[in-house]
């Protein structure tokens, strides 16, 4: 009878253990994908100056703008006040990859400013479709103005990059005089950018050093739907005017390919924008 008491189920006993396995491997993948790259930046050399109020300077009903900060190398001076500024705008929340390009193009030697904006869009009204364009037109003007006025920056002609699921006029973009390229990561093909796509192309701002890198694939093993969408809509030779860049085995988050990333976007600024300005 006593035996009985305590007699224990070890199938019941392996069970538990092989469950807590199994949490604890899922938690350690986890922490290893979240927590691989630093939250701070490596580069011991690289200075930061940020504006947390940008939000006093650009107002808006349009389009909401957060933090904006300016990275750069302070080993690198002579090289950074002369260079071209690289102006990063995001409205994701994933922040890996273009933390990563951040530090490796400053590392470089240029200008990093970053701003985080959110815009509302109003496609069935053109009144407020050009009112939106002409507040993006004040917006760019008004990050830069900021850091020259603080003494921050010299040389204000820029290289837009963009890592966005928003839609850009780019066209409008493209046409300011202090824009020198646009490289656009990953961009949300809808029917809206499709339009804005075919004025770039219409207007020839596709010889204005227009660049797109895509991800072959979205997540897992599903092909990326808007490289997809982009590719219905656009015959092959309009795609070379485009400069598609497509990375077979990437995946949309870009993981283990953010190195690759930053290499293709050095050598379009180096070997082809820069080159093009001497």
């Amino acid at each position: 009878m006593l035996n009985d008491i305590f007699q224990i189920d070890w199938v019941f006993v392996d069970t538990i253990i092989i469950i807590l396995l199994f949490v604890l491997l899922v938690g350690v993948r986890i922490f290893k994908s979240t927590y691989r790259w630093r939250l701070s930046f490596s580069n011991e050399a690289l200075e930061c100056y940020s504006f947390p109020d940008a939000h006093k300077i650009a107002r808006s009903q349009f389009f909401q703008t957060k933090r904006w900060t300016l990275v750069r190398d302070s080993s690198l001076k002579e090289k950074y006040s002369k260079s071209l500024l690289i102006l990063i705008l995001r409205t994701n929340h994933h922040k890996r990859l273009l933390r990563i390009l951040t530090e490796g193009l400053a590392s470089n030697g240029f200008n990093i400013i970053t701003a985080k904006i959110k815009i509302k869009h109003y496609p069935d009204s053109k009144i407020l479709e050009k009112d939106i364009i002409n507040e993006i037109k004040f917006l760019i003007p008004s990050i830069i103005n900021h850091f020259k006025e603080k003494e921050l920056i010299k040389n204000q002609n820029y290289i837009l990059l963009n890592h966005s699921k928003s839609v850009f006029p780019f066209n409008v973009i493209l046409m300011d005089s202090k824009n020198k390229g646009m490289i656009l990561i990953n961009p949300k093909i809808n029917n809206e950018n499709l339009v804005n796509l075919h004025n770039v192309i219409d207007n020839n701002f596709s010889n204005n050093h227009f660049y797109t890198i895509f991800s072959r694939k979205s997540w897992f093993i599903f092909p990326n739907k808007n490289l997809k969408s982009l590719l219905k809509e656009f015959p092959s030779q309009i795609l070379t005017g485009l400069k598609v860049i497509t990375l077979d085995k990437a995946k949309n988050l870009f993981k283990y390919y953010e190195t690759i990333v930053l290499g293709i976007i050095i050598d379009i600024i180096e070997n082809e924008i820069l080159k093009s300005k001497i």
